[in-house]
């Protein structure tokens, strides 16, 4: 009797822990690329040091489960590898675990690369050993001009600096400040790029020694890779210095060509103290000058747009020709004064604007005024005249004017 109670307990837990391992991993999806560019198969026709990206998403029933993986050590490669951290699915559909595997061949040839086992682990033991296929690569190799180690696949670089002076931006001869130089490389492992800081010569910089360094690795399919470092400079006199120009050599696996851009270092502007605070009264002065100017042609088309107002808004042939000599002939934006043709007839203000129809209507305007039995009509009149000046006159100070009846 003990011993078949004993028996059924050995099954009903070794039956639970069959299916909680079977329930703990549901499938896995492997993709590859080349150089950033997605493949169909582990089958590689490639170059030295060219990038390959392997993605490998694994769907767990379990939340808390995760991905082991061990990075093979051989002399022939360069690897580099990074389990990542995707947003949360739908959980019917599993948790996702993802690893990324990034891997640089050395050597030139017919190669086959078997890779570790990715684990994927639950409380500390493996639930599933997950074998990815083995690589087959064929693996051309570079000109032989080319230096041991040459860069395969794209470098950038930009450049700013910074320092404690009064003026941000702007350095001090003497003092202390720092050049920043950042690098990104893309599908290049860190150990291939080379240190461009030692082309960074000028014969007024001094450069001291010690540099601040920092690292980013994007490790996006296509490895993307941040290097800045902060390098202490002395400028020895006040002007505009730079860096010399040098060229960023580099394999472009896509291209299949050699590409050398040259960098321009950023430029440097040094001042002392003194020219630094005329600088700055200067600057100061400008913007105050800038400000009135925006002040006054402000002020000036409010007040040519109130004058437009009461042009519409009159009611009078008297009312219309006062009105319309406030408008000065030729006004722009910065000089305008009003009521400045107050002292001029109508018939002058007219002429003035040199526009044949307009003065034509003009003169229909005074034969309102001035005759008892006038051929026209005022509303007739003060339209033409409206019309006209409307095409002499600037668009912005009578556009979007609501207009009476409107």
């Amino acid at each position: 009797m003990v011993t078949r109670y004993l028996i059924c307990i050995f099954i009903l837990f070794h039956t639970n822990g069959i299916s909680a391992k079977s329930n703990e991993y549901s499938r896995h999806d492997v993709t590859y690329y080349q150089s950033g560019k997605p493949t169909s198969m582990p089958d590689f026709n490639l170059w030295q040091r060219e990038l390959i990206t392997i993605n490998i998403d694994i769907y767990s029933s379990e939340e808390f489960s995760y991905l082991k993986f061990d990075s093979p050590t051989r002399k022939d490669y360069l690897f580099d590898f990074k389990v990542m951290t995707p947003p949360a699915i739908d959980n019917i559909k599993g948790y996702k675990k993802q690893l990324r595997i990034y891997i640089w061949p050395l050597l030139a040839g017919k190669q086959a690369l078997e890779l570790p086992n990715i684990s994927l682990m639950l409380s500390g033991r493996s639930v599933k050993s997950i074998k990815l296929p083995m690589l087959t690569l064929n693996v051309a190799a570079l000109a032989d001009y080319l230096p041991p180690g040459f860069p395969v696949g794209k470098i950038l670089h930009n450049s700013s600096y910074q320092s404690n002076s009064l003026i941000p931006f702007i350095l001090e001869p003497e003092n202390l400040s720092s050049y920043i130089l950042e690098t990104i490389s893309i599908g290049i492992h860190p150990s291939l790029i080379p240190n461009y800081s030692t082309y960074l010569k000028a014969p007024n910089i001094t450069r001291l020694v010690s540099s601040k360094e920092t690292y980013i690795k994007n490790y996006d399919i296509e490895y993307t890779y941040h290097h800045t470092q902060f390098i202490p400079i002395v400028i020895k006199t006040s002007g505009i210095h730079s860096f010399n120009n040098f060229k960023v050599q580099y394999f472009e696996p896509k291209s299949d060509k050699i590409m050398s851009p040259a960098y321009s270092a950023a430029l440097i502007l040094t001042l002392n103290m003194f020219f630094q605070i005329v600088l700055i009264i200067l600057v100061c002065i400008v913007f105050y000058k800038t400000i009135r100017r925006l002040l006054r042609i402000k002020r000036n088309i409010s007040l040519r747009r109130s004058i437009w107002k009461s042009i519409y808004r009159a009611t009078t042939p008297r009312d219309l020709s006062l009105i319309i000599r406030q408008l000065e002939v030729g006004g722009n934006l910065l000089n305008y004064s009003v009521n400045c043709n107050t002292n001029v007839s109508v018939n002058q203000w007219a002429m003035a604007w040199k526009d044949k129809n307009l003065t034509n209507e003009i003169n229909l305007l005074v034969q309102l005024i001035y005759t008892e039995t006038p051929s026209v009509d005022f509303i007739t009149v003060k339209n033409k005249v409206i019309n006209q000046l409307e095409k002499l006159d600037n668009i912005i100070y009578h556009a979007f004017i609501a207009q009476p009846g409107s």
